[in-house]
This record gives C-alpha cells, sequence and structure tokens, in this order.
C-alpha cells in the first residue's frame, strides 16, 4: 500500500446582509492505474467519510471513501439563530484512474472504467440546535450520474433523511 489523500478547505465569515459563510473545499484520494501490478497505491480510509458531522464531508447521497476521487466543493451557509444554519452545498466527482468501481459508496450502481465523471451532488441542509433539549436535523440531496455510469448518465437519485434528538 502507498496511498495517498488531501483534504483541505476554508471559509469566510463575511459581513454580508444575512451574514453568510463561504465554504470552498478539495478533497483528493489516490487511484492506481495498475493495482494488480505490484502493491496497490490507491488510497483507502476507515470511515472519515461519515456524516456524522454538521459539515457532510464528501456528500450526503453518494458519500463515497475517498479513494480515487477528486471532489471539489462550494457551499454557503445562512445562519438562522444563534445556534442553527441552513447550508447549499454543491460537489463534482471525479475519478482520477477510471475504474469499475467506487468504494464504500452508497449509489449502488458500477460507473463504467472507461469514463472518469463520476458525478454532481446538491445538497440543502437545515440543522437546528437552539432549543436547551431539541436537536433537528434535515437533509435533502440530489446526484446526477455523470458519464461514467454510460446508459444511467444524466439520471438523478434523490434523498431526503429527518432526525430529531431529544436528551432528557
Amino acid at each position: 500500500m502507498g496511498g495517498w489523500a488531501v483534504d483541505a478547505g476554508g471559509r469566510w465569515e463575511s459581513e454580508l446582509p444575512v451574514r453568510p459563510v463561504f465554504i470552498l473545499g478539495y478533497a483528493l484520494g489516490s487511484g492506481d492505474k495498475n493495482p494488480e501490478r505490484g502493491s496497490d497505491r490507491a488510497f483507502r480510509q476507515t470511515g472519515l467519510q461519515s456524516n456524522d458531522e454538521e459539515f457532510r464531508t464528501y456528500g450526503e447521497l453518494l458519500r463515497p471513501e475517498l479513494s480515487n476521487l477528486s471532489i471539489p466543493v462550494l457551499a454557503v451557509q445562512f445562519p438562522l439563530f444563534s445556534k442553527s444554519h441552513v447550508e447549499f452545498a454543491y460537489r463534482h466527482f471525479r475519478q482520477l484512474q477510471a475504474a469499475p468501481f467506487l468504494r464504500d459508496a452508497r449509489i449502488e450502481a458500477d460507473p463504467d472504467g472507461i469514463n472518469k465523471n463520476i458525478g454532481q451532488e446538491w445538497m440543502l441542509y437545515f440543522l437546528i440546535k437552539d432549543w436547551k433539549k431539541i436537536e433537528i436535523e434535515m437533509v435533502g440531496a440530489a446526484f446526477r450520474a455523470g458519464d461514467a455510469y454510460g446508459a444511467l448518465s444524466g439520471k438523478t437519485a434523490y434523498s431526503l433523511f429527518a432526525k430529531v434528538t431529544y436528551e432528557f
């Protein structure tokens, strides 16, 4: 094994009306053009892509492992109350080496192994944490398959998730 990865980002808390926060990020995990020959140099991770964070690192619907992927993200977050916000995020997924699989993704269809463009995801996320004992999360996402999905290219999958936590 000799994989590597980079995940970097930044946020700008603006003074504009309604005080939006602008977020830019980029994640890149190595792939391996010929994993059958010698050691496999594709990056592997364990749980880093988990969505137990307020900011969904690698998307809500696709949720891939970072192996053999490039993922730029653009997001804007608007405060609602003191500890609550709504966020809109866009991600584009592209393989470094065209491969007929994605590691640990939620989409069950496999890429064709010829094209590198996996697709795009849009996410709308609400977090309400202003009550003492109740927290509410709602997430809607849409993923449009890219050229790597052949006949499924251009097809869109949707996801809707809601969670209410009550602490007593």
